[in-house]
Parts: C-alpha cells; structure tokens; sequence
C-alpha cells in the first residue's frame, strides 16, 4: 500500500485570510487553532500552545476573558469551527484596548455626572439662595413696616403726652427717671433728657423722696394703691397733687418699673378750700343760733369738732370721713332748735317725756340738713352718733358694727364734752372722771375709740382744747352758784 501526499503551500493565503479588514476594532487579530484530544491548540512552528491551563476547552470557543494563543498577554477571545478541518477561527482583541473606550466612557460619565451633581448643586444652592434673599426681603420688608409701625405709634404717643398737662415719669425698680414727658421736665425748668437718670432725692429732696418712695415699694410687692393726695414743691413751687402709680412689668409677670402719672389740682383745692370755708362759715352762723339759744350749748360744737377730729386722725381716717366729721360735730345740735325752749333750758332733769321729746333733736336735724348736698356722709354721721354698741342709744337702737366709726367717735367725745362743761342741771367734771365713765361701760363705748380720745388728752392739742372747754365764758350750773 503506498500514499500520495500532495502537499500545497497556503501560508500567504492564510496570513492574508487572518488579517484584520477595514471595520476591525483596534487590538483585533484572527488565528487559526486545531483541536485534539488535549483540547485547543495552535501550530506554529512546531510549537503547541495552550489556550487555558486547565481542562480541555471543546469548540466552539465562547467569548470571554482569557490568555491569549500566544501567553502573552489578556485578551477577550472567541472562536467558530470549521466545517471541512478541525480548524477553529480564533478572533481576539487586545483586553486594554477592548476597554479603553469603555473606560473613556465611564470616565466621561463620571465627569459629566459630576459636572450634573456640580450643576445641580449649584443649581439648588441658587434656588436656597434665592429662597433665602426672598425671605430676607420679606423680612427686611416686614421689619421695616413694624418699625415704620412703631415709629408711628412712638410719634403719637410722643404727641400725646407732649401735649397733656399731667406729670408722666418711668422709673426703674432702683427709683431712677428713665423717661418723663414734656410737662414733667418743664416743672424742673429742664428738659426730658436731663431729667433722665435722676432720682426723686434729687427732683424733691429727702423728705419728699421719702413719702414717695413708700408707694412706690407698696407699686413692687404688687399692692394696687389708691390715688394719692399730696403736695409737692418744685422749683420753690407748691403743687397740690393727685398721683397714680401702676407697675410696668415684663412678660414674665416681673415688675419692671413704676409708671406715675400726677395731675397738677391746685386750683381745684384753692376752690374747694374756698367752697369749704364757706360752707364751715355758714354753719358756724347756724351753730351761734342754736348756743344763742341754749348758753349752756355755746362752744360745744366746736370743742366736739375739735376733739372728733384729732380722735380721727388718731385712728387715720381718710381725708373723707375727717371732713364729714368735722361738719357733723358743728351741725350736731342743730335739731335742738326745733325742741322747745322749756325742755332745753330746764334747769332740773328732764321727766321720761320730756326726754322724749328732747331726743327728737335727731330728727329735728335731719329734716333741716336733708336738701344739704355736702357730697359727705354728713347725715349718716348725725343720724348715728347717739346709738350704742349694745344697743340702747337713739334713734333706732342700732347695735355693734352697724353703727358708723364716725358716730363712735362722735358718740364718744360728745359725752366726753358734755361731762367737762356744766349743764343747766349739773356741774362739769374733770376730764379724767368723764374718761372713767366710758371706760367702766366697754359695752356702750367703742373701747378702740375711748383709748384713742385718752392719747389725745396726752397731746399737746389736747391739752389746748380741754384748757379752752374750762376757760370759756360758760355761766354756773344752780349747783356752783354761791
């Protein structure tokens, strides 16, 4: 058996069949690859190299990453059979180059997501801004209108209390002028700025400051306070005063400051003072008729008036009761004109009737004084001074606490004037034996009311009233007549 082999030269036509055409990628080559038992190789020279180092890789080569036919380097292959020879087409391309674009690409992306996310912060960091100057111009806006606001309202307020003649001031707790208006500054002869930042030491002086200083730390242990009457001198001026405080307090409810307001009412006192003398004129004139007839009378009402009031001051009665005192004490025996002339002159006690009929001079007073507007509780004070606290005086047998402190006091000393001066049927006694009378009797007689008549007796005041009841031209009861 013999065999022909024809052998043909085909190295050109394979290299030229291999060679990458016009449209292959760069890095891209084709090889020629047989398989056999051991798995993929290729034949060159007489060389054999292995595609994989392990196991037998069987055609077709898929595509993946792997070394390349020749061991040098990292290629993405792939590989189709041949159908006449066990020959594969090996196509690979260079792994570097395969992923250079890719690479490209990715940086790109990076770079334009990172130029989007710049743009895009940027763009919210505009929008923030933008947001942000809105808001400060709505702000800005809206602090402007509130300032505008206030200043409107600071230029009315300042017109107004420019404009009132009452004295308004601010002080701190410490008693220091933070703000006064234009009146208050022109009382001083300065102006609001040079008041600011004095004391009421340094305005009125010591005595003042003092008298104001005690309602202002009534103002800050939180006691509301009556209007205050008082007179202030200012600028070698006499001011009679209303003053009314309130507390300027924070948020918090803690107290601030004192904000006072004074009102300048001295021509209103000269007129009530005026109107008053007047009035006490007029019922000095009704009070000589009723002594005129009764001498025994002469002088009591004023010495009752005179001891009511000290009584009062003693007890610190308002301003009120001590005037509707006074005119009470001085109309007390009025209704006695009305008794006749046999009863009040009787120089003997008086019969259960008679006495009836005396003690009718309440009565008789009050029809006199009912018209009269004294804009005082003048009547009610005259109407109640003869109760008692157990309730056996006149008219009405009022008892206790509903008998008017200014009827005590008159009830008091009226007994007190009477017992130091003689009467048509008795003589006077001294003062300290008329003081016993309503001590031993605590059940008719306010006993705080006796106690403050007996520190009057101690005064120097006193003891001038009692030496006029004993002095004056009074005529001897039939008793002291020789």
């Amino acid at each position: 058996i013999a065999a022909l082999i024809v052998s043909m030269d085909i190295t050109g036509d394979l290299a030229r069949f291999l060679e990458p055409g016009l449209f292959a990628a760069a890095g891209e080559r084709f090889a020629i690859a047989q398989t056999d038992e051991h798995g993929v190789v290729f034949r060159l020279d007489d060389g054999r190299v292995d595609v994989e180092d392990d196991a037998a890789t069987s055609p077709p080569l898929p595509f993946e990453e792997r070394a390349s036919l020749s061991g040098m380097e990292t290629v993405f292959s792939s590989g189709v059979e041949l159908s006449s020879v066990p020959w594969m087409v090996v196509a690979e391309t260079d792994r570097d180059t395969a992923l250079a674009p890719l690479q490209a690409a990715v940086t790109t992306v990076v770079i334009v997501g990172g130029l989007a996310t710049i743009m895009v912060a940027g763009l919210m960091i505009a929008i923030w801004f933008n947001q942000e100057s809105t808001a400060n111009r709505a702000l800005a806006t809206q602090f402007r209108n509130m300032a505008a606001h206030i200043d409107a309202q600071r230029r009315i307020l300042a017109s107004v209390t420019g404009s009132v003649e009452e004295f308004i001031g601010l002080k701190t707790s410490g008693g220091i002028y933070k703000w006064v208006n234009l009146a208050f500054a022109r009382a001083f002869k300065k102006t609001p700025d040079a008041v600011i930042g004095l004391s009421d030491d340094q305005l009125f002086g010591h005595g003042t400051a003092e008298r104001l200083r005690q309602s202002d730390e009534q103002i800050l242990r939180g006691l509301d306070i009556p209007t205050i009457e008082d007179q202030l001198y200012i600028s070698d001026k006499r001011y009679d005063v209303q003053i009314s405080k309130t507390p300027l307090t924070r948020e918090d409810g803690t107290i601030e400051g004192i904000v006072s307001v004074t009102r300048d009412v001295t021509e209103l006192v000269e007129q009530r003072r005026l109107r008053e003398q007047a009035v006490r004129q007029s019922i000095y004139a009704l009070v000589k008729t009723v002594e005129l007839s009764d001498p025994y009378l002469a002088g009591h009402s004023r010495l009752l008036s005179g001891f009511s009031v000290l009584v009062g001051k003693r007890l610190n009665l308002d301003p009120t009761d001590l005037s509707a005192l006074e005119i009470a004490a001085n109309l007390s025996q009025i209704g006695k004109q009305a008794v006749p002339r046999e009863i009040v002159n009787k120089p003997g006690r008086l019969t259960p009737e008679e006495i009836v009929e005396m003690n009718r001079h309440i009565e008789h007073a009050l029809n006199i004084l009912k018209d009269v507007d004294f804009q005082l509780p003048v009547q009610e004070s005259i109407a109640e001074m003869y109760e008692r606290l157990d309730g056996s005086g006149y008219p009405e047998a009022l008892a206790g606490d509903a008998i008017n402190i200014r009827a005590r006091i008159l009830g008091v000393c009226d007994v007190f004037c009477a017992r130091i001066r003689p009467r048509s049927y008795r003589g006077a006694i001294a003062p300290d034996l008329a003081m016993t009378v309503m001590s031993d009797h605590p059940d008719k007689y306010d006993a705080a009311v006796v106690e403050a008549l007996k520190e009057v007796l101690h005064t120097q005041e006193g003891e001038k009233l009692v030496l006029v009841a004993r002095t004056t031209g009074i005529p001897q009861a039939p008793s002291e007549q020789g």
